[in-house]
């Protein structure tokens, strides 16, 4: 373990200065998009996954979309709650891998 002149000192086990980066990974969960959109059809009153591209050209609401005979406008925004939206976590060595409460 190396030790620099701010944690030596004190004997700690993570130092901000000289601790190395955490290696950040995919998060498993959403896939790396953070964030799920949807777009809601206005006629049939449902929803639809749909692109962050996608969901930026739609009408803000039901009644700017109804003037604009569109079927759509801006529905939810879901945010991966394991990454909380980032889309990336750091990555931890699952050590009990085989450690299973199953009992």
């Amino acid at each position: 373990m190396m030790a620099c002149s701010e944690c030596a000192p004190y004997g700690v086990s993570y130092c901000p200065i000289c601790s190395p980066e955490p290696q950040m990974v995919e998060c498993p969960a959403c896939g790396g998009k953070g964030r799920t959109y949807f777009a809601f059809n206005i006629e049939r009153r449902t929803t639809t996954e749909c692109t962050e591209t996608a969901y930026n050209c739609l009408p803000e609401d039901e009644d700017v979309a109804a003037s604009l005979n569109q079927n759509y406008c801006k529905g939810d925004i879901e945010v991966c709650e394991v990454c909380d939206g980032e889309g990336t976590v750091e990555y931890e060595p699952d050590y009990n891998r085989y450690d299973y409460d199953d009992e």
